[in-house]
């Protein structure tokens, strides 16, 4: 495998490839498997799997409508007048059901003969398909998405290369539950930049915007402190009490790991160990988020004891 090429496994379905694959991710097929005969001959197993992924018998995808802000139904719809068949680059219209791209009608059209000679596998083609998702609540909320198959030496490549809204949209990530917070230090954007990156699979991006955050919040936490150097761990020691109980331990470790991540850590490793780093910055979000409501409602009970205290005078 190359580091943009994933384990099948966890992808199976239509709703998967929409909702939970990143850009540019490689899943492989392979289509085709040596006989005793010496010939290649289609695997069904892989080709059935296939045929699952693309939603070839799926009429409908479950997913958030970030226009009706709830999850509904979305119907399925392909770049063709047909919800069995492509209209590929080249004007063929292949038959993508029982046979996936064998075309029985046009021989000379076949991208995947049921039998081939191993030295005869298909060479190289690629061919891009869209699909629109069309909410079940309203035929004007559209989603879309873009995929390529490359098909080469008797393996399938599917690659999804777009989609609106984003996997972070679908998600239904709410971005402004610390919109005040992350304002006071000037991160909001980095934040949400962070997310999208990591949506996309873009890793290192990921990475240096959560690191950006943690910084801005230091640098926000340091200010009118008199410090002996520019380092981390110095402002780190500085404005310890300004964290809360919980993060306090993994500070150091925090950094260090935001900071590795952007230079040595492969996808994989990024990937699985984003989602650990990010929920440490959000418990002190949310212990600061906490701190405030708490100051409101003592500033707004002190107010209306002060207004009855008026008014029984």
């Amino acid at each position: 495998m190359n580091d943009n090429t994933r384990d099948n496994a966890a992808v199976k379905t239509l709703d998967d490839l929409f909702s939970k694959v990143d850009l540019y991710v490689d899943y492989s097929f392979k289509v085709y498997q040596e006989h005793d005969d010496g010939k290649m001959h289609t695997n069904k197993n892989e080709l059935e799997r296939i045929e699952v992924l693309l939603g070839m018998f799926q009429t409908s995808i479950d997913a958030f409508c970030i226009f009706c802000n709830k999850t509904y139904p979305f119907t399925i719809k392909q770049n063709s007048s047909s919800k069995r068949h492509f209209d590929f680059s080249l004007n063929n219209i292949i038959d993508i059901g029982k046979d996936i791209f064998i075309n029985m009608d046009n021989p000379k059209c076949n991208r995947l003969p049921p039998i081939v000679d191993k030295n005869n596998l298909h060479e190289f083609s690629i061919d891009y398909v869209t699909f629109d998702f069309t909410c079940k609540k309203s035929e004007e909320h559209i989603y879309r998405m873009y995929i390529i198959l490359i098909i080469k030496y008797g393996e399938i490549i599917i690659r999804k290369i777009g989609q609106f809204p984003s996997k972070i949209d679908i998600w239904g990530f709410d971005f402004d539950q610390y919109r005040n917070q992350l304002n006071k230090i000037d991160a909001y954007s980095d934040f949400k930049k962070a997310e999208l990156c990591m949506s996309d699979g873009l890793y290192a991006g990921a990475y240096a915007y959560l690191r950006r955050v943690f910084e801005k919040m230091l640098k926000e936490y340091c200010k009118g402190l008199t410090l002996k150097d520019n380092h981390v761990e110095t402002k780190i020691e500085a404005c310890i009490e300004r964290f809360d109980e919980r993060v306090k331990p993994l500070l150091k470790n925090l950094y260090s790991i935001l900071s590795i991540g952007i230079h040595e850590l492969d996808d994989k490793q990024s990937e699985k160990f984003y989602v650990y780093l990010r929920t440490v910055l959000e418990m002190q979000l949310e212990y600061v988020k906490e701190n405030n409501d708490r100051d409101n409602q003592t500033k707004e009970l002190k107010e209306k004891i002060d207004s009855i205290i008026n008014d029984l005078k």
